[in-house]
């Protein structure tokens, strides 16, 4: 097992970006989202391009992480003021991981995670990331710049690894933070897909999500209607960005609130280990920002765009 970053990306939160190895089963369990083919005729190839991040200022997300249902840890994510650096319109994320219940015992492990985003486009511009437990700890520090991501990944047991990506024209490197505001921000059609390019301490991930419908799901806030999500991400070649065929695909799903506050609800990574689920256990938002929302602002501009018509 790796340091704590493995286990609050396995546990869900950080599902949608393949992160930390580990393999789905070859024989995936009843429970387990139908992942379609990319080839279905039902199905339609969508772009992130143009959307704005959805994000509102001062809001924060409480989870808990669990294996195979057994509590392993809580994590948290904060959401900052937007502000100016080097000319650019940036918002700060944050999160931070702990060990939890039995497992605590077992292994302490601690994780924080900080990234800053483009306000305007959604891409991430840097991204730190810093985790240890009671044996060792391990960082990454990422650039990215148009194209290209710069990774310089330590730990305190190995030596230090500088990694190059280069992404094919047009193409956007996202993590954690920034993909999560760009899916929140994202209103799918029926038969709806997407495909991006992630990376994770020093692994890059090619994976392939589609709109699975809509439904009413009981989580431990109550009920919602959710959008629900299902995906495979693969592990590819830093430097040729081929798949890693020695990996195994993972297969995962997400459910987001289909409401103005687009709560992640549920993240679920399916390992050959096993079922990692992250659960929004609480869900908080400054009244006076939430008129000010992203994706409130583009209906109200839809809207009046009809009624002048």
């Amino acid at each position: 097992m790796r340091p704590a970053e493995c286990w609050v990306l396995s546990a869900g939160i950080a599902a949608l970006l393949g992160a930390c190895g580990g393999s789905a089963p070859a024989t995936p369990r009843a429970s387990e989202p139908s992942v379609k083919a990319a080839s279905s005729t039902s199905e339609r190839l969508v772009s992130m391009a143009g959307l704005k991040p959805y994000f509102v200022a001062g809001e924060t997300f409480s989870f808990e992480l669990s294996f195979q249902g057994i509590l392993t840890g809580r994590a948290g994510i904060a959401v900052g003021e937007p502000g100016q650096v080097e000319g650019r319109e940036v918002l700060i994320v944050r999160s931070a991981f702990e060990t939890a219940g039995a497992v605590k015992f077992l292994k302490n492990m601690r994780d924080n995670i900080d990234t800053q985003i483009d306000w305007l486009s959604g891409a991430p511009i840097t991204h730190s990331a810093h985790a240890e437990n009671d044996e060792s700890t391990a960082s990454a520090q990422t650039r990215f710049e148009g194209d290209t991501t710069v990774i310089v990944y330590e730990r305190s047991d190995k030596p230090t690894l500088t990694i190059q990506v280069v992404l094919p024209e047009g193409e956007t490197m996202y993590e954690l933070h920034s993909l999560l505001g760009m899916l929140r921000a994202w209103e799918p059609d029926a038969g709806d897909r997407v495909v991006f390019y992630s990376v994770s301490g020093r692994r890059v991930w090619r994976t392939e999500m589609h709109f699975a419908g809509s439904e009413t799901m009981r989580t431990p806030m109550g009920l919602y209607a959710a959008l629900h999500f299902e995906g495979v991400s693969r592990r590819l070649k830093p430097d040729t960005l081929a798949v890693d065929e020695n990996k195994d695909p993972r297969r995962i799903g997400l459910w987001i609130s289909d409401d103005i506050k687009r709560m992640p609800l549920r993240f679920i990574a399916y390992t050959e280990y096993g079922e990692f689920q992250a659960d929004l256990v609480d869900y908080r938002q400054p009244e006076a920002q939430l008129s000010r929302s992203p994706l409130l602002s583009q209906r109200n501009s839809l809207a009046a765009t009809l009624r002048a018509r």
